[in-house]
């Protein structure tokens, strides 16, 4: 058995690795491993131990030029050529280092419609399309790769005569019982990622690293998101009580916010696994970070939601995904009463107060 896997976060790469290592419908295949240079901090860092480990028959990084991204027409048929000759596209993305071939794969593995999985897959007319998780997303119900490519882009594909066949058999995620897919054939269970860290030799460590604070003395969390700088700042200046900053694996500022923070290479997922419990606090804007101790793990920390800040910047989409994200959460905790939605930095140090 041949496989593909396509990353392009780290969440990704460590639910990739948690199927992949430890799914035994998987042991023995060869696995090639396909990951989005720069698209997240320390991605070739992470590369380079992974093949210390031994892991995988290849890991390759991958760089794309950033017009791909772009679904006006015009940049579309420009780009047609290059969705043609697909093979050699790839090749020129991960460097020249690694040939990929046409139908060398019978599995294609990716977290969603980005466009190295187009690549891969008209490469590869004969393999099976898998999805796995990529955060609350996943959870939703929509079709998120349909959604996610252009209306040129499903145009192409029928063109080419892979109208539906793209479209992946299976998903992959941590928690079936909170998913509402409907639109693929077999809806599967990620192995327990809190047993894999202590049945896999710690290679999670080993190639994430370990955190830099205490999570056990601070219990207060204050989660960064890539949004409006200026509203983050202000909710972290305004915060009266001692927390640790975890900073966004996008979140490439320079900012410090407060006095401890959490810049290290281990992952938050399994932060969470490890050290988060149910008198953590976790405040942030309303992201994956803050519901997976919960969907994951079935732990449940006090939840402080500050989306209705971010309202002002008008990013309206983002504010309809979270209050979607804090209703369904409100409604599979044992405690709902420990989720809290702050409409003003004023009311999060309330908020705190209450809890404390």
């Amino acid at each position: 058995m041949k496989i593909c896997c396509v990353v392009e976060t780290t969440f990704q790469l460590i639910n990739a690795i948690n199927l992949l290592v430890n799914d035994e419908e998987f042991s023995g295949a060869e696995i090639d491993l396909f990951v989005h240079d720069n698209h997240f901090a320390n991605s070739d860092k992470y590369c380079d131990r992974i093949k210390e480990l031994e892991l995988f028959n290849e890991v390759n990084l991958f760089n794309l030029n950033a017009k791909f991204s772009r679904f006006s027409i015009i940049n579309y048929l420009k780009n047609i050529p290059q969705y043609l000759f697909s093979g050699k596209t790839i090749n020129r993305a991960i460097g020249n280092r690694y040939k990929v071939k046409k139908n060398t794969y019978d599995i294609i593995f990716t977290p969603n419609a980005c466009v190295f999985f187009k690549l891969i897959m008209l490469c590869n007319s004969a393999a099976k399309v898998y999805c796995y998780e990529d955060g609350i997303m996943s959870y939703s119900g929509q079709n998120w790769i349909l959604n996610s490519t252009s209306k040129y882009g499903q145009l192409f594909m029928k063109l080419i005569g892979r109208s539906t066949d793209w479209l992946p058999e299976r998903l992959y995620v941590n928690n079936t019982e909170l998913c509402e897919v409907i639109w693929c054939d077999q809806l599967l269970s990620l192995p327990n990622l809190e047993k894999a860290l202590s049945a896999t030799n710690n290679i999670f460590g080993k190639i994430f690293g370990e955190p830099e604070c205490d999570y056990d003395k601070n219990t207060i969390v204050f989660l960064s998101q890539p949004l409006s700088e200026d509203v983050t700042v202000e909710i972290a200046d305004t915060i009266k009580y001692s927390y640790i900053t975890r900073y966004h694996p996008r979140d490439n500022t320079e900012l410090l916010l407060g006095k401890i923070y959490d810049k290290s290479s281990s992952h938050w997922e399994l932060i969470c696994a490890q050290n988060i419990t149910d008198k953590h606090v976790l405040i942030g804007a309303c992201s994956t970070a803050q519901v997976s101790p919960k969907w994951m793990f079935d732990k449940e920390p006090y939840l402080i939601f500050t989306y209705p800040m971010y309202a002002k910047t008008g990013n309206t989409r983002f504010v309809d995904i979270s209050k979607y994200i804090v209703k369904t959460t409100k409604e599979i905790y044992r405690n709902p009463e420990k989720i809290f939605v702050a409409n003003t930095a004023d009311e999060i140090n309330d908020i705190l107060e209450k809890i404390n």
